[in-house]
């Protein structure tokens, strides 16, 4: 028997799962949690689902709460926001994340900076 699923639902538990954490996510550490989260499932992330993690990409780094220092998460979230199928959709968040890393290039590990090369 082949076991089907219903993706609006899916997608509807990933959105009620992402409201309740990003309220509470003030910080980094929780933004890549978000961000890890969010990468295992971006095929099924959903427009909205999108739209509020760059609102709350954005109000980090407006908050000062992402920095330079936090080349590891920038590097995830950008290669989130850098997904196929909805890139063309985020260049201005990603723009704002890779500009926290101005002047602290030479901090980030070989591997980032690949990672971020990498980013259209």
């Amino acid at each position: 028997m082949v076991k089907t699923y219903n993706l609006s639902s899916k997608n509807s538990d990933i959105k009620h799962f992402f409201l309740i954490f990003s309220e509470s996510c003030n910080n980094v550490a929780d933004f890549r949690l978000i961000t890890i989260c969010l990468i295992s499932i971006c095929q099924l992330v959903s427009t909205s689902v999108l739209n509020m993690y760059k609102s709350k990409a954005d109000a980090l780094v407006d908050c000062g709460i992402i920095t330079a220092q936090d080349s590891k998460v920038v590097t995830k979230a950008v290669t989130f926001l850098n997904y196929p199928h909805w890139s063309h959709l985020n260049g201005a968040t990603i723009r704002k994340l890779l500009l926290v890393l101005k002047g602290n290039i030479c901090g980030m590990s070989p591997k980032d900076l690949i990672s971020v090369h990498k980013v259209t």
